[in-house]
C-alpha cells in the first residue's frame, strides 16, 4: 500500500471517522458520509463492502442524501488503528489508546485464540465452530436440539 493513501486515509478518519468499541467489547473503526466515490476507495482499502442507507424524507424541504458506509471490526480494526495512530491528532490517538486497552481486556479478544486452527477441546484436531471440534461441535449441537 502506497504511504500517500495511508496519509489520505488517516486524514479522512481524523475528521470524519469514528473509533468505537461495539457492546461485546470488539473495536471497530468507520466511516459515513454522502460521497460514495471516496466511501467507496476507503471500503477497497480496508477491504470491506460499503454499505448504504436511505435518505430520510423531512415534512418539510428536501430529502436528506443517501448515506455511504464502510466499517472494519475486530483484529482488522485493531490493525488500522495502530497502523494510522502516528499520523492521527491527539484526540484520536486518546480514543485509539482507549479502545486497544478495553481490546486486551476484554472476552472479545480472548475468543480470537481459536484462529489459529486448534480445537481447544482436543489439541490435535481443527477446530470447526466456537473452539471445539467437529465432534464436540456435533455432539453439543443435538444435545442444544435436543433439550428444545
Amino acid at each position: 500500500m502506497k504511504t500517500t493513501i495511508i496519509y489520505w486515509l488517516a486524514g479522512l478518519l481524523d475528521g470524519e471517522g469514528c473509533f468505537d468499541v461495539r457492546e461485546k467489547g470488539a473495536p471497530r473503526l468507520s466511516v459515513g458520509m454522502t460521497d460514495q466515490d471516496v466511501i467507496e476507495r476507503v471500503a477497497t482499502q480496508f477491504g470491506t463492502k460499503m454499505t448504504t442507507t436511505l435518505p430520510i424524507r423531512r415534512t418539510r424541504g428536501p430529502a436528506y442524501k443517501r448515506m455511504y458506509h464502510a466499517r472494519v471490526s475486530g483484529q482488522n480494526a485493531i490493525g488500522w488503528m495502530m497502523t494510522l495512530y502516528a499520523l492521527l491528532g491527539f484526540r484520536r490517538q486518546a480514543k485509539v489508546r482507549t479502545i486497544i486497552k478495553a481490546w486486551k481486556a476484554s472476552t472479545y479478544r480472548a475468543r480470537s485464540r481459536w484462529h489459529n486452527g486448534k480445537a481447544h477441546c482436543h489439541a490435535g484436531r481443527e477446530h470447526v465452530a466456537r473452539g471445539l471440534c467437529s465432534a464436540c461441535y456435533q455432539h453439543r449441537r443435538k444435545v442444544v436440539l435436543s433439550a428444545d
